[in-house]
């Protein structure tokens, strides 16, 4: 016999359920977009190796992705590494005596990124005259030997390999400054998004190109979570490559995960340093491994992280 105690607990629970949209209640598709350094490597298992990560810490919490997930891996690494080619532009670690000026744009934007990483790793002034020494040449940022200095006394603050974050400076400048290693790019992530509930989780500068993409495509996109780990989007040469900056329409919620000692997520995408409405969920509690704190192995290992993804789908 039904009670009017449990009619009216149905009726609720059907109310509510109505009242939540179709992108909210179910999302049967995972897009995960990679970030840079993969090329040559094998797109299927490179899914495997996130899917893995993500599932032990779904075991912690006794959760299990759905077996009819659909689950993209759009994999751009080898296109990215064919503009590296193309464009035959120097690491600045590699360079050795002044250049034709081809490169000043591109050292320009390495030595401002060099300089935001040196004030938030609080790297003494002390150590960067000593890598300088003392030469006569003006310090600034199309001075190389300066931007190496600053490279070096990093590497000897915190760790972290010099030629490794130039190399990432300069795939950063590519996908930003150079259309059509842009367009390519986001062609190939664009294809796997569509007007389905999907959720999207980014690393590094995929979450440059995610935002990239999900914001040119707009109300085309149904993204019930936009999840972004370890990106560089705080930082202000590639914040302002996007202003106005604006929170893509097609995206309902968007929740960022940083180890704070990680070395390309400088800033919580917060107020300060990533102002758009709705403001983004940030948690900054990540504790990942050294030495570069960036893995995506160890983000999709946080069980919070795990969670949240879990929950939106």
């Amino acid at each position: 016999m039904t009670t009017r105690r449990t009619f009216m607990a149905v009726a609720a629970g059907a109310v509510t359920a109505l009242s939540i949209p179709e992108a909210m209640a179910t999302a049967k598709r995972l897009v995960l977009i990679h970030g840079r350094q993969q090329q040559g490597l094998d797109q299927v298992a490179l899914r495997d190796r996130w899917v893995k990560s993500l599932s032990d810490a779904l075991k912690k919490k006794n959760l299990t992705l759905a077996s009819d997930l659909q689950i993209e891996f759009p994999y751009y690494g080898d296109e990215l590494d064919r503009f590296v080619t193309l464009s035959k532009l120097p690491l600045v670690t590699d360079i050795t005596s002044r250049g034709d000026g081809t490169t000043d744009d591109l050292l320009a934007f390495q030595s401002q990124f060099v300089d935001e990483m040196i004030k938030k790793a609080a790297v003494p002034d002390e150590l960067v005259d000593e890598e300088f020494g003392n030469r006569t040449t003006e310090r600034g940022p199309l001075n190389w030997e300066w931007v190496q200095a600053g490279l070096r006394a990093l590497d000897r603050h915190t760790g972290l390999s010099g030629p490794i974050l130039a190399e990432f400076t300069r795939d950063v400048y590519l996908y930003l400054k150079v259309d059509a290693c842009r367009k390519a790019i986001n062609g190939i992530v664009g294809a796997s998004l569509n007007a389905e509930p999907t959720v999207v989780v980014a690393h590094s500068l995929g979450t440059v190109v995610a935002y990239d993409v999900l914001r040119a495509q707009n109300s085309a996109t149904n993204v019930p979570l936009l999840i972004t780990l370890g990106s560089p989007l705080g930082i202000m040469q590639i914040r302002n490559s996007f202003r106005p900056l604006e929170y893509p329409q097609g995206v309902q919620g968007w929740f960022n995960a940083y180890d704070e000692r990680d070395y390309v997520a400088l800033y919580a995408l917060d107020e300060s340093n990533f102002a758009i409405t709705p403001a983004i969920e940030n948690y900054g509690a990540v504790q990942n491994q050294p030495p570069s704190r960036h893995a995506i192995v160890d983000y999709l290992s946080n069980e919070k992280v795990a969670e949240r993804i879990y929950g939106a789908l």
